[in-house]
Formats: C-alpha cells, sequence, structure tokens
C-alpha cells in the first residue's frame, strides 16, 4: 500500500473568519489593546495552558480549573470550567446570546504543525448559587465564582434551515459544495465517489445533508465512508478501509520501527541524535514523560458484545425496487482485509463457534427508485447506507485508549498510527517469554538483531497491544491540578493478533 493511499490531503482550504486573538507582549509591550487583563498576561498563554477568550477577558492559569476539547463526533465540542477571579462576569462581560468562546492551543513546533485556534457557540453555563448574604464575606460571585461551560464549534450556516438544490453530481462533489457554501475546507484520501444523482436540501440544515450523504456515499464494495470537522475547520471524508488493511508488510514495518527505538537506545548521545525520528506512539521509558510519542497510560475498551447483539455479524438488507417492481434481499457481511497474515484474524466470534453464520439482523429500507432506471438515487444508495453504518459500528468492537501526557499536534482522526507497547513487570515478561516458546518464537524474543543474547531485564514487546492502529477519537485534557495539557487517543483496528 502506498503512503498516499493513507494520507488524508487537502482538497481545498477553509475561508470562515474567526474572532481576532491576538496576544499582548508584555516584553515588547506589543499586542492588543482589546485585553482587559494585560497586568498578567504573557507568552505562555495557549502554550503552558489552553487560551480561553471571552468577551476581551483571558483567563488566567489560575481560572481554567477544567478544560476538555472533544473531537469525538461530528462536531468538535469543547465543556470547560473556569473561575472568574476579577469578577468581570457580574459587571458587564457575563456571555450573552451570540457571544462565543475564543480559544488556542498552540503548537511546540509552529514551523511544522499549526496550533488549534476555534471559536465556540456557548450552548449553556452552569454556576453555583451564590447566597447575598454572602456578599463581601469573600464567597461572593466578585472574588472567584465558577461557571462552566459547555459549546459547540461555531460555523455559521451549519444549523440554518435552507432549501437549494445541487444539481447532479456524485457525493464527493456534492460535499464540496456543501462545505463551501458553510466556507470550510475539505480534506479526502479519495479523488471521486461513484453515486451520480441529484441532491438538495429541502429546508433542512446543512448539518443534516451532509449527514445523509455522508451515510450514502458509495465508491465500490471494497469501501465505506466515515466523516468530521476538524479543528482546524476542514470538513474530512475518510475511506477508511484504505486506512485499515493490514498486509503482508505490517509486519515487517513494525519490526523495523521497533529496531529503530531499540537503536536509539543503544546509541551514544551523539549517534542518537542522527537517528531520524519516526512517529511511533509507545511506552518506552526511553521516550520519557516530555517526549510527545510517549504514552503514559493505557487500556483496552471493548463493545464487542453489545454491537454484535445490536446489529449483528451480518445485515440482511430488503427494499422494494419500484422501476424494476422487484422485491431485493441481499446479506451484506463487514469487510475484512484479504491476505492477512497467519497470526491475525478478525473479530468475528470465536473461532470454534458458527455464530458468525447464523447470528443476523434483517433491515427493510422501504422503496427505492435508481437513476438507471429514471429515479432519483443512485443504485447503491441503500447498499451504502448500511455498508457505511455496519463497517463504521464494526472497528468500536474493541479499541485501544492512550494517554499522551504531552499532546502531539501531529496527531489528527482517521491517522494511521504505529503503537509499541512494552511490558517492564517481571511477571509479564516472564509471562511473553513462554508464549514465545510455546509458538517457536524463542530466538526471536531471546536475541537482538546481530545475534547476541539479550538481557533478560529488557522491556519486552506486547504483540498484542502493538501494531498499527487508527485514530477514532481524541480529547485534549487540561487540569489545573497538573498543569498539563494531556491528550487523550482511542485507536481501533479492525484485525488483532490471535491468542497463542
Amino acid at each position: 500500500m502506498s503512503a498516499i493511499d493513507t494520507n488524508i490531503l487537502t482538497i481545498t482550504e477553509p475561508t470562515i473568519e474567526l474572532e481576532p486573538f491576538a496576544i499582548t507582549d508584555m516584553e515588547s509591550q506589543e499586542g492588543d489593546d482589546r485585553s482587559k487583563n494585560k497586568d498578567k498576561l504573557s507568552k505562555s498563554i495557549g502554550d503552558a495552558y489552553p487560551g480561553i477568550r471571552i468577551n476581551g477577558y483571558d483567563f488566567q492559569k489560575d481560572d481554567v480549573i477544567y478544560f476538555e476539547l472533544s473531537l469525538d463526533d461530528f462536531i468538535p465540542t469543547l465543556n470547560v470550567t473556569l473561575r472568574d477571579s476579577k469578577g468581570v462576569f457580574t459587571i458587564s462581560q457575563y456571555p450573552k446570546d451570540g457571544d462565543v468562546l475564543e480559544l488556542l492551543i498552540k503548537s511546540k513546533d509552529e514551523e511544522v504543525y499549526k496550533g488549534i485556534r476555534m471559536d465556540f457557540d456557548i450552548l449553556n453555563i452552569d454556576s453555583a448559587p451564590v447566597s447575598t448574604e454572602d456578599q463581601g464575606t469573600g464567597t461572593d460571585l466578585g472574588s472567584g465564582q465558577k461557571y462552566s461551560f459547555s459549546c459547540q464549534a461555531k460555523i455559521p450556516g451549519l444549523l440554518a434551515e435552507k432549501c437549494e438544490s445541487y444539481g447532479t453530481d456524485i457525493s464527493f462533489n456534492h460535499l464540496q459544495t456543501i462545505t463551501d457554501n458553510l466556507q470550510i475546507g475539505f480534506a479526502s484520501n479519495e479523488t471521486e465517489t461513484a453515486d451520480e444523482q441529484v441532491r438538495f436540501c429541502a429546508y433542512e440544515t446543512p448539518l443534516s445533508c451532509l449527514k445523509r450523504e455522508l451515510l450514502h456515499a458509495y465508491k465500490d464494495d471494497e469501501s465505506f465512508f466515515v466523516a468530521s470537522i476538524d479543528p482546524y475547520y476542514y470538513l474530512n471524508f475518510v475511506n477508511l478501509n484504505q486506512q485499515l488493511i493490514v498486509d503482508e508488510n505490517v509486519e515487517d514495518t513494525l519490526v523495523s520501527l521497533m529496531d529503530s527505538i531499540n537503536e536509539k537506545e543503544m546509541a551514544d548521545d551523539t549517534d542518537a541524535n542522527k537517528i531520524e525520528k519516526k512517529l511511533v506512539l509507545t511506552n518506552r521509558k526511553e521516550e520519557g514523560p516530555g517526549s510527545t510519542t510517549y504514552i503514559g497510560k493505557y487500556g483496552l475498551v471493548n463493545n464487542a458484545g453489545q454491537i454484535f447483539l445490536k446489529n449483528g455479524y451480518k445485515r440482511v438488507v430488503q427494499y422494494y425496487n419500484q422501476v424494476e417492481r422487484e422485491f431485493v434481499e441481499f446479506t451484506l457481511d463487514t469487510l475484512t482485509s484479504e491476505n492477512l497474515p497467519d497470526n491475525y484474524l478478525p473479530l468475528k466470534g470465536k473461532s470454534d463457534e458458527d455464530r458468525f453464520e447464523t447470528e443476523m439482523k434483517y433491515k427493510y429500507l422501504g422503496i427505492q427508485s435508481d437513476v438507471e432506471a429514471n429515479g432519483n438515487v443512485h443504485p447503491n444508495y441503500n447498499y451504502a447506507m448500511i455498508q457505511n453504518f455496519q463497517n463504521a459500528e464494526e472497528i468500536e468492537k474493541l479499541m485501544l485508549q492512550v494517554i499522551l501526557p504531552s499532546a502531539n499536534m501531529s496527531l489528527y482522526r482517521y491517522q494511521r498510527v504505529p503503537v509499541a507497547i512494552y511490558e517492564m513487570n517481571a511477571t509479564r515478561t516472564q509471562n511473553i517469554e513462554q508464549k514465545a516458546e510455546k509458538s517457536g518464537d524463542t530466538q526471536k524474543e531471546n536475541e537482538t538483531a546481530d545475534g547476541k543474547k539479550a538481557n533478560p531485564n529488557n522491556p519486552k514487546l506486547n504483540v498484542f497491544y502493538s501494531g498499527f492502529y487508527i485514530i477514532l477519537k481524541i480529547k485534549y485534557i487540561y487540569r489545573q491540578s497538573r498543569g498539563t495539557m494531556e491528550q487523550q487517543l482511542t485507536l481501533s483496528r479492525r484485525e488483532w493478533p490471535a491468542p497463542i
């Protein structure tokens, strides 16, 4: 698989206008004169803590109690708890209808990776009532009332009901038309789809139109699509099957990446600086908590039983073709990679049971009249809906959740990333050695690449956790008690190493 197959590339750029967010530079006394709290502004805003501005007021580090930017739904959302230490909300700057929360998160390497700059519509604000009798006692609003905000990315027009036609074209082009109208960008790992039909928005919101067309988008029987708006205001339209495919070279590639980590560990300081840094998320202590690829915490999330009981292992699709005047029925199975390595298995029930063949669900989709017979939808309209839905659900069966103590701005949703989890505990490393001996990989485990005997106390690679994943969800989390911006990733893969 070529690199271009898994890269999500920009098709069109966003043109949406954001509120100005210049920062007062206290060292040179340059910057934005709109800020009312110059006595505490510094270059740390958006770097040491998330920069938050509401009605011209910048909240300082001690005022940001909790922050969570979630990229796990179609639109980015934000939940934040702030302390109004200067009492500006009680005087004149309390958010009203139409006021926005402005957010700034700087990148550690702005020359390579963009930081996050977004405006949010404030959905609601919660705060604990304060007694009138408490005024002046140190617990009143002016001395630090806490406010909890729930927000959604501000995209004007996204939820305004409209009536407009987009003519006859493929969904790939229609999606670009809708995003252009919303002044947001468009990015994809595809260049076209095979689903030409007339599309229109009949007194509904562009958001509902986007979701409907995404659900029915079709390229071929070996593709399924997901989409979301990222924090840089791009609609990412992704053929996720391309990101998930496992091929014969997967293990060799991972071994190469592991060798680069070990090579870095064994090299002296001078040589280590010459080794090209590769993107591998790992819990190796050599990376250190300050590294943006270091995994501080990790664990599995299992939704398999819930998903297969809800959707079955297969779905029988039924509809009536009005043009052909016939009832159509076919069985749809979820996609898996072809030519899987022997030690990889899809999540389709126990290998010694036939439940996968019998646990099915039925879905009747009504009447379809397609364009090939002078109808109004493409021929695979109903097929695509089940294909996209069923496969998107399937990849949430078993996921790896990791927390990076330091946020990595190079990571984005639907990106394919290698993960290397090592076991340091003596009991666990012994278990790995026993498994290796049972599978006949003892030499590989006990020898280095040059054939020398490995140190028995060295960390052991956990081959079940390690491998290539796609990033399904991202959260940026800041807690005042910790004072750092964490990044929580929800990672998924469709096929997992078989038990030994």
